[in-house]
């Protein structure tokens, strides 16, 4: 047979049996995407591959890569972290309120004041005189 071309007229000629697969389909769920978003993505510039995965990183590998984020993602990631800055936010202003606190009791009870003063005394000689210090320093230098 010579170099033909197989079209709807020969395909007789072209005996196929055709392809079956058998094996479990690899699809990750919620990862696929229509044409019609495929085309949408193209016309808004955001990128075609794998957009449907959470988390993108950046070349270092540990921070979030935000341009390859669609909007929905940028918007999920700024509410959390506006969540996470509430949290931090209410714990510093519980801080701050309980080392008030401990600044008025150092202040009006004498006793509290020298345990305090006392317990400082002897852990400065625990971890903090120049022996300790150097000897912590000479740890440090030979770990490297």
């Amino acid at each position: 047979m010579e170099n033909q071309v197989r079209h709807p007229f020969n395909a007789e000629q072209f005996p196929y049996e055709g392809q079956v697969n058998n094996e479990p389909s690899q699809t990750v769920p919620d990862q696929s995407m229509g044409l019609r978003e495929l085309l949408v993505r193209y016309a808004k510039g955001l990128p075609l591959e794998g957009a449907k995965t959470p988390i993108f990183e950046g070349e270092n590998g540990s921070e979030i890569d935000v341009e390859k984020l669609d909007l929905a993602e940028r918007e999920e990631l700024a509410d959390q972290a506006r969540q996470e800055l509430k949290h931090l936010s209410e714990k510093i202003k519980g801080d701050i309120e309980k080392a008030n606190q401990l600044t008025i009791k150092l202040k009006e009870d004498k006793s509290f004041y020298n345990h305090c003063s006392e317990a400082s005394k002897d852990l400065y000689q625990i971890y903090y005189t120049e022996e300790k210090w150097l000897n912590n320093w000479k740890t440090i230098i030979n770990n490297i």
